[in-house]
């Protein structure tokens, strides 16, 4: 608090943003006919009046910043004063605001980025040949992602797959992960290239089923086997078929069924005409269905196989739409002492000649 003049400069600390002038005329005699206009340049732009009632003004929050108080007045007689005074307000910012501080932690942040990148690289080139294949592989994983979000499969195996491709990777067997990765990408491409029609040749799904199960075979260290046995009836090049119509009940027959088993597990696949329609029957000697349920519950992962639901949704598609009827019949087989000896699944489709 002070006395001030025309042309005075405060300086105030960040802290000290909250302050007020106090000002009065030279109209002894009737100050209260007084008048007063003041603005605090770059805080408000608008003049402020008020009259000898109140010869006083506010300002809260002010910035850090330097700022212009102009102040005029006009006495009883009405006459303002043309002149008016002005004081420069000079709010000093905090030393964490300051330009030097700010260019000082500018330099700081650039040094640690090089501190970084240097260590990465260097980390890098002692690595060069190994982490040049991993990157390959990562890179190839990357592009195959992108890829499965376009694809008709279970997203579960999509992805349990890729994480059987990165655990690889990371126990350093990168040459069973480059072989992996090698059937994987040939099955997304031939399900990429089948997506792309509503009829392929059975010649081709059979081709993408026999990749899928080695695949399996891969990702479940050869815990099982499995034979393909194709009618000599069926020309496997005409007979016609929706793409990617079986690989959900191959699914289910070595997740649900042979998974479970402590042995060898077994998968037939088998392919019957039937006058205009396609028999194929899916076989495991796995532990059940209602053994696999059992676990399921136990495992807290009882909910229904979304995969399962659209497939049985897209025969329906299938059936109003095709000159036949596609129907799935899911037989529980028992041993001769009336055990669960596994699931058998009659698929059948119409053919269509393409």
């Amino acid at each position: 608090a002070g006395q001030l003049l025309d042309g005075d400069t405060i300086i105030l600390s960040y802290q000290q943003n909250f302050f007020s002038f106090e000002f009065s005329t030279f109209d002894y005699f009737n100050p209260h006919k007084s008048k007063y206009a003041y603005q605090l340049d770059d805080y408000n732009s608008d003049w402020v009046y008020v009259d000898g009632g109140r010869h006083y003004a506010d300002y809260a929050n002010v910035m850090p910043g330097s700022y212009t108080f102009r102040l005029t007045g006009a006495g009883s007689n009405g006459l303002w004063n043309s002149e008016g005074v002005e004081l420069t307000v000079i709010i000093r910012p905090p030393w964490f605001a300051t330009w030097w501080f700010r260019a000082g932690a500018g330099l700081l942040f650039v040094f640690l980025i090089w501190l970084l990148i240097s260590g990465r690289v260097r980390h890098i080139r002692k690595k060069h040949l190994y982490e040049k294949r991993v990157l390959i592989v990562e890179k190839q994983l990357l592009e195959i992602q992108q890829k499965a979000l376009r694809l008709q499969m279970n997203p579960h195996f999509i992805f349990n797959s890729l994480n059987s491709i990165q655990s690889f990777i990371l126990t350093r067997e990168v040459d069973m992960a480059i072989n992996y990765l090698s059937r994987f990408s040939q099955l997304m491409r031939i399900i990429l290239a089948n997506s792309r029609e509503s009829v392929i040749a059975l010649a081709d799904e059979i081709k993408a089923i026999t990749l899928y199960l080695d695949i399996e075979q891969l990702r479940f260290d050869n815990r099982f086997d499995y034979q393909i046995h194709l009618d000599p009836d069926i020309d496997e090049e005409f007979a016609g078929i929706p793409p990617m119509i079986l690989q959900p009940f191959v699914e289910n027959a070595i997740i649900h069924g042979l998974m479970h088993k402590a042995t060898q597990g077994h998968v037939w696949i088998a392919f019957v005409k039937k006058a205009n329609n396609l028999l194929c029957t899916i076989t495991d000697d796995g532990v059940g269905r209602e053994r696999a349920m059992e676990i399921k519950n136990a495992s807290g992962l009882a909910a229904k196989s979304r995969g399962m639901t659209i497939t049985n949704e897209r025969l329906g598609l299938l059936s109003q739409n095709a000159d036949g009827e596609f129907s799935v019949r899911i037989i529980d087989l028992k041993d001769a002492a009336g055990k669960a000896a596994g699931t058998q699944v009659e698929l059948t489709i119409p053919i269509q000649e393409i």
